[in-house]
Formats: C-alpha cells, structure tokens, sequence
C-alpha cells in the first residue's frame, strides 16, 4: 500500500486527457472531496481532517500542501472515519468540515505567503501596488524590517503583477532582503542621498543592493522597489 494519492490531469482536451503528475500524502488515510477555491485545494482526508493544497505550480504537475487541521489526531487509518466533507465558499473565509463522529468544526486558515525582510534597512513605509486591479495600499512601519503586502486591503490573485516600494534609512552598507510570496522580474535599488541607483532583472527572491553595485553609507536614505508576480 502507499499513502494517500492525488492524480492531476490536464483535461484541456476532452478527447484525450494526459495525467501530468501525482501528489502523496504524507498520511495513508483516505484522500476524499476535492474542493477548489483560488490558489488552494481543499480535501477532506477522512481520519487526516483538513488537508489545504496550494495549486501555484498545478500546471507543472504538483500539488504543496500548506495548511491542515486533524479532526482525527489520534489515528490515520485507511478507514472511513474523520472528515466527510469541506465547503470553502463563505465569504468570510471561515471553512466547515463536516466529520462522521465529531461534529461539525469551523475554522479560519491564514494562508498568507511569509513576511518579506530587508536587513541594514530601518524601515519607514511601504508602498503596495496591484499593478493589474490598480490599487495601493500602504504599510507605515517604524524602523521595522519586515512588512506583508498580503496582509493589507488588497485582494491579489495568483499572477497578478505587484510593485513593491521601500524607503528607510540605512542602518549599512549590505542593504539586502527576501521576497516573499512573489516571483520577482526586477529590483531598482535607489541612495536618495547620493543620487545614484542600480537596476537589474532577477527572478530570485534575494537580493542586495550592495552586489548590484550599489554604494550605501550608514545613516543614507535608500529606496528599493521590486517587481514581480503574485505565486
């Protein structure tokens, strides 16, 4: 036997549908009602409970799971207990599971991508902008050196096209940070106080305006913005 399986299928032709990968559970319970909402899956795994899925890469074949709640924690049989079923269309986020023995659970899953990071950078705002809805929102922090673009007003989907913009103070010289939840397509690192900056098209989430070629005192007013897609 094996451990729960998912089979992906690309059925873009209906004559002749190609099975273009698998997911294994890292559990044997039964894998049971697939749901799809946005970005996600969501399966009610009989005695594994919850199991939520991110459909970021489904077209190269995979599944990732990134989020689960076990109504059945104390076993994982291949046996027809657990989670019966999963609706994950309120409004309001909030996800029913249905179980065979236990009730009914409600329960609220933050599926935000990490906060990003910058180091030797005190952290005035940050500025957020959905390039493809045309909104902004904007994130004032005070000397923090982490912020969540996904975590505002804002209601991206996979791939729509986000700017990001920082502005602070550098605390020095290896100005350097993570991009979270994104596939980055360019950085423009700015020293407002020298009047000089550096730019370079990337799609690895990290990056240093230093190894750009930047030239960056402590105490400098430094400005960076990242371009890229939501994942």
């Amino acid at each position: 036997g094996h451990n729960a399986r998912t089979y992906i299928w690309d059925a873009l032709d209906l004559d002749a549908p190609e099975l273009i990968g698998t997911y294994t559970s890292s559990t044997p319970s039964i894998d049971h009602n697939l749901y799809t909402r946005g970005n996600y899956v969501y399966q009610a795994n009989y005695l594994a409970g919850l199991r939520i899925l991110s459909l970021t890469k489904i077209g190269q074949g995979n599944l990732k799971q990134v989020a689960f709640f076990d109504t059945s924690p104390l076993e994982d049989a291949r046996d027809f207990g657990g989670a019966w079923g999963v609706y994950p269309y309120f409004e309001s986020g909030v996800l029913a599971v249905s179980t065979f023995d236990d009730g009914l659970f409600l329960l609220a899953a933050d599926l935000s991508p990490a906060a990003s990071s910058v180091r030797a950078l005190s952290l005035d705002k940050v500025t957020c902008r959905d390039q493809t809805d045309r909104e902004t929102s904007r994130i004032n922090l005070n000397g923090e050196r982490t912020w969540n673009c996904f975590k505002t007003d804002l209601n991206m989907a996979s791939g729509d096209r986000l700017r990001q913009t920082l502005l602070g103070d550098a605390t020095g010289s290896n100005v350097r940070g993570t991009l979270k939840g994104v596939s980055p397509s360019r950085i423009l690192c700015s020293n407002r106080t020298q009047g000089t900056k550096v730019s370079r098209r990337t799609t690895d989430p990290k990056f240093s305006c230093r190894n750009m070629g930047l030239d960056i005192e402590s105490g400098d007013r430094i400005q960076i913005k990242a371009w890229g897609r939501v994942n």
